[in-house]
């Protein structure tokens, strides 16, 4: 089913995991109205934060994502930023989701510069077109995160979304008539490389949405007072079964890890936002290393076999 916004026919898949690994892929309709998906309100609680930066150059765009990172030398830096309110597009369980602490957060120094698709001082063009979440979570399954209420959010063609790699990305876009920052939290099937979706305000904020497209150029930022890094454990995940979504990052994440037996094993990232240890890790707690694209890692320990429950960290990636 899908449905004409100024011409242009929208069609948004919906990626659901049920239970233990199976997945349900349904088409739902998108246009200026807004979808009619399920939504799993429940603020988070962030707590303090500390910045781990890493020195490095924007380079050229690419298409293919470079090796696992590895961890190098160490690097720390103290910010002080506050909580803000994002949103998301598409469909998931409801979660029961309360705030828990990590039991420690620290940094540890930088991996190798991510060679994705998307890359820091690079901008890009487009079309700029909007629709609304109607209620949804988007792609990138925010669950909890209340991500309609700013309305600053955006989908994200599919060549640039880049298997969820993209989710949680900040993005500045220009237009006829200003500029914005948005959250990327869904993806856009029928947009073309370069083309963004926005909300219907943050598109109002750029041009005005009589003209329901209109030319655009973006690039990635590092915002600033968005509080700390968190993790979220996907319903249905139990010793056997592990997914695992970091949230709330400052820049975009390339890898999520987690210790076994000493030694780092990276989880593969699912286009649904989760990193899946299909057959599980244990009962935890878990200690997570989490990378950035610019090569920033992060180590947080403490995290729980706690399904749905949002678990705040002390930490958060430098800006750049």
């Amino acid at each position: 089913m899908g449905s004409f916004l100024h011409g242009r026919l929208y069609r948004y898949p919906v990626t659901v995991l049920i239970g233990a690994g199976v997945v349900l892929s349904i088409i739902g309709g998108c246009q200026l109205t807004g979808l009619t998906n399920q939504s799993s309100p429940s603020p988070v609680t962030p707590a303090t934060t500390a910045a781990v930066p890493a020195t490095t150059q924007p380079v050229a765009p690419g298409i293919q994502p470079g090796p696992p990172p590895s961890p190098t030398a160490s690097a720390t830096t103290a910010t002080a930023p506050v909580s803000v309110t994002t949103p998301a597009h598409t469909q998931a369980a409801k979660p029961n989701a309360t705030t828990r602490p990590a039991t420690q957060s620290t940094a540890q120094g930088t991996a190798p510069k991510d060679n994705g698709r998307i890359r820091p001082g690079v901008t890009y063009t487009g079309q700029g077109t909007f629709y609304s979440l109607g209620g949804g979570l988007g792609n990138c399954l925010y669950e909890g995160a209340g991500l309609e209420a700013s309305h600053a959010y955006a989908a994200l063609n599919d060549a640039d979304f880049e298997n969820a790699r993209m989710c949680g990305a900040y993005i500045q876009a220009t237009g006829p008539r200003g500029t914005i920052v948005v959250k990327i939290v869904d993806r856009c099937p029928e947009c073309k490389p370069g083309d963004v979706d926005f909300s219907q305000e943050a598109f109002a904020a750029i041009a005005d949405p009589v003209a329901g497209r209109v030319a655009i150029s973006w690039n990635l930022v590092s915002p600033g007072d968005i509080g700390n890094v968190q993790y979220r454990i996907k319903d249905g995940s139990s010793a056997y079964w592990l997914a695992v979504q970091p949230r709330n990052h400052r820049n975009p994440v390339v890898s999520l890890e987690i210790s076994v037996n000493g030694t780092w094993l990276a989880l593969p990232r699912e286009d649904y936002n989760y990193f899946l240890a299909p057959n599980g890790l244990g009962a935890g707690p878990f200690t997570v290393r989490l990378t950035d694209i610019y090569g920033q890692q992060l180590v947080n320990s403490g995290i729980m076999l706690s399904p749905t429950v949002i678990q705040s960290t002390s930490s958060q990636f430098a800006r750049h």
